[in-house]
């Protein structure tokens, strides 16, 4: 496993004085890019090999309320699973004495930059993977249907400070975008998100949300067709 250690900053935080869902993504994509460069193969090798990682599916259960402000954390991450295109990292948050406070999932795949389509992982993975058999997260779905009948929202663009070195709406930024609008006193139990199509700059972007008592989802389309759908769990 790969740690990185941190402490949570103002920055980072909720109105309630929490480590925010979106500052938990971007340690979690931090700790997994550190990975890769400090195992010399980062996104400067990557991109010279003409090849990048695409995020697929996200999954994280959480065990107990998230740290608050300057509480010393631990973000470790582990690469487990190649196959086909396909990368499993399992992730994990700790904070004070080490106690394990979220726990998460993602699927990445591997895919030519230039033409944008998966190609065999084995050699963009191998150099940093510990194969283990992690079961799935307790009480999350395997499988995240877009929401079709929900409520639609008014639409918005995305704009230039939501893009990311791949020119495309950054993956914990487009969470962020479905994240404002849950409810103000929403607690997380589980969080689940699954990435279809990317959120090119300029787009317009009609969001469509569905609510029932223990979960709140929202689906993001362009042009009619579904490019993210993250559900967030009571």
């Amino acid at each position: 496993m790969y740690t990185i250690h941190r402490r949570v900053g103002y920055s980072q935080l909720m109105p309630d004085w929490r480590l925010s869902l979106t500052a938990l993504l971007d340690l979690f994509q931090d700790c997994g890019t550190f990975h890769g460069e400090d195992a010399g193969l980062g996104l400067a090798a990557m991109d010279a090999r003409g090849q990048r990682w695409l995020l697929s599916r996200w999954r994280i259960k959480f065990l107990s309320p998230l740290p608050g402000l300057g509480e010393p954390i631990s973000v470790g991450t582990q690469a487990y699973s190649c196959r086909m295109s396909m990368l499993n990292r399992r992730y994990w948050l700790r904070g004070t004495g080490g106690a394990l406070v979220a726990e998460g999932d993602a699927l990445w795949v591997l895919c030519d930059k230039a033409s944008q389509k998966p190609i065999p992982a084995a050699s963009g993975c191998d150099i940093y993977l510990e194969p283990a058999d992690f079961p799935p997260l307790e009480g999350l779905p395997r499988r995240l249907p877009a929401v079709e009948n929900g409520r639609e929202l008014p639409s918005f663009s995305v704009t230039a400070e939501m893009l990311d070195t791949n020119r495309h709406c950054n993956n914990v930024r487009a969470i962020g975008l479905c994240a404002r609008y849950l409810p103000a006193d929403f607690t997380f139990s589980g969080f689940a998100a699954d990435y279809h199509r990317q959120l090119p700059a300029g787009a317009s972007v009609t969001p469509l949300l569905w609510e029932t008592g223990g979960c709140v989802t929202v689906s993001l389309f362009v042009n009619g067709s579904v490019c993210v759908t993250a559900a967030f769990l009571r």
